[in-house]
């Protein structure tokens, strides 16, 4: 999103059978990468650091995107877990980490934008679950700093799986 003109480019790939998908097997080690003829993605993850790679060439007709961005997750930093049933046999688990500094570089076609862990921050989301065949939910999430300094991340969710299971409602 470009908020000086109000462009917004959205762009996705279908990736059948999760061909070139390679997942770590947990989220306190070993990496994860994605390659095709069209993108390269690399997610490495070390004890307090996760680090993002993007090689994106023909994003947005030709623009390109390309990313190197480090998030610092100290050790004993909070997070929020949940685990909710979708119907009688499938679920939903999910780990958000807020407010993790943010460090390195985006460049989308000309423009780069420099990311400072004193004014930037990411987010970890790792979910697994089995979703039903046709799921929707709305989701927000924000991190930002409160004037004395501190940090402050919120999360807001609704729309999927069953609270009357899970006890919530």
């Amino acid at each position: 999103m470009d908020f000086e003109t109000g462009e917004l480019h959205k762009e996705g790939l279908v990736i059948p059978f999760g061909k070139g998908i390679e997942l770590a097997c947990n989220r306190t080690e070993g990496d994860s990468h994605f390659k095709n003829e069209r993108l390269r993605l690399d997610f490495r993850v070390s004890a307090i650091q996760r680090k993002i790679s993007v090689d994106w060439p023909e994003f947005h007709g030709g623009r390109g995107i390309q990313a190197d961005i480090t998030l610092t997750c100290p050790l004993g930093y909070e997070s929020m877990t949940v685990s909710i049933p979708i119907g009688s046999k499938r679920f939903f688990y999910n780990r958000k980490i807020a407010c993790l500094p943010a460090e390195g570089t985006i460049q989308y076609g000309d423009h780069t934008e420099m990311m400072n862990p004193q004014t930037c921050h990411g987010l970890l989301d790792r979910e697994r679950g089995v979703w039903e065949y046709q799921s929707f939910w709305n989701w927000a999430s924000s991190s930002g700093f409160l004037p004395d300094g501190r940090t402050i991340g919120m999360n807001l969710g609704c729309g999927f799986g069953d609270l009357r299971k899970a006890g919530l409602t």
